[in-house]
């Protein structure tokens, strides 16, 4: 929920930066805000329920499923993708020099209008074919994202404290029904 509510304010820029995360759960929650227009807003702490989700993929493909979780991947990107191609029988040697780049990690923009606008741009196909419009786009993501880190207030984190209980029934679903240790998670706001 808290990430999405950071990439929600920055790299698409639809929540206003004068709301804090306390406020958007508070606005959505009393309905103070219309998100009809963004429904992952709107239900942003029940996407964090993943039992229901992965249920249904279960349902659908039956033991194939694999559960893998982020906090592997981001300990170690390399050795977690060589382990996944051998699990997928696909030759793991690629991993062992492949470039490994975050992909839609989440910034902090200076300008919401600005980031608006260049989410635009982006979205014609044409245009990010042009290598002086991608030599631009690196100049102006110089210029609108701040490499600084998103601080959680206090506020922040007894609010992440909080959705972690109540995360804890759907977590513990989980693990029984898909055979996986989520400790990893659990005691990220413990």
């Amino acid at each position: 929920a808290y990430s999405l509510f950071n990439f929600a304010q920055n790299n698409v820029s639809v929540v206003s930066k004068k709301i804090d995360f306390c406020a958007l759960l508070d606005d959505i929650e009393n309905n103070k805000e219309n998100y009809s227009a963004r429904p992952i807003l709107r239900n942003i702490v029940n996407h964090g329920c993943y039992y229901n989700y992965l249920c249904k993929w279960k349902a659908r493909y039956g033991e194939r499923i694999r559960i893998h979780l982020f906090e592997e991947m981001s300990a170690n990107p390399r050795v977690f993708m060589q382990q996944l191609a051998k699990s997928l029988d696909i030759d793991p040697g690629y991993y062992e020099t492949a470039v490994l780049e975050q992909e839609n990690r989440t910034v902090q923009v200076r300008s919401q209008r600005m980031q608006r606008f260049y989410k635009k741009l982006r979205s014609f196909e044409w245009l990010r074919a042009m290598p002086k419009v991608n030599a631009v786009a690196r100049m102006y993501k110089n210029l609108n994202f701040s490499e600084s880190a998103i601080n959680k207030s206090a506020e922040d984190q007894q609010k992440l404290r909080a959705l972690s209980v109540y995360y804890q029934e759907d977590m513990a679903m989980l693990e029984r029904e898909f055979l996986i240790d989520l400790s990893l998670c659990k005691r990220k706001y413990q």
